[in-house]
C-alpha cells in the first residue's frame, strides 16, 4: 500500500498505522478526528488527577475551586485560563 493510501485510509476514520523502521515503532499515522479525540482524553485525564491531588492533599480554610487554582498555579506557575 503507497504511503498516500494510507494518508487515506487514516483520514477517513481507519485504524492508526504504526510505521516502523529497523524493526521499531517510529511513528503513528492516525486521522485528525482520533487525534483530537486522543488529545481530548489525555486532558480529562489531567484534570481527574487534579482533582485527586486536592482530595488527597486538602488545605483547611479553601474552596474546591480555591484549591485547583493553587495546584494550576503551582503547575505553570501563572494561573491557566479554563476552557
Amino acid at each position: 500500500m503507497k504511503f498516500t493510501q494510507l494518508v487515506e485510509e487514516a483520514s477517513k476514520g481507519g485504524q492508526p498505522y504504526t510505521i516502523v523502521s529497523s524493526s521499531c515503532a517510529k511513528e503513528v499515522l492516525m486521522g485528525v478526528d482520533e487525534y483530537n479525540a486522543l488529545i481530548e482524553k489525555l486532558e480529562n485525564l489531567e484534570d481527574i488527577e487534579e482533582m485527586n491531588q486536592v482530595e488527597r492533599n486538602p488545605e483547611p480554610g479553601m474552596s474546591w475551586n480555591e484549591h485547583l487554582k493553587k495546584l494550576k498555579k503551582s503547575e505553570t506557575g501563572t494561573l491557566k485560563a479554563s476552557t
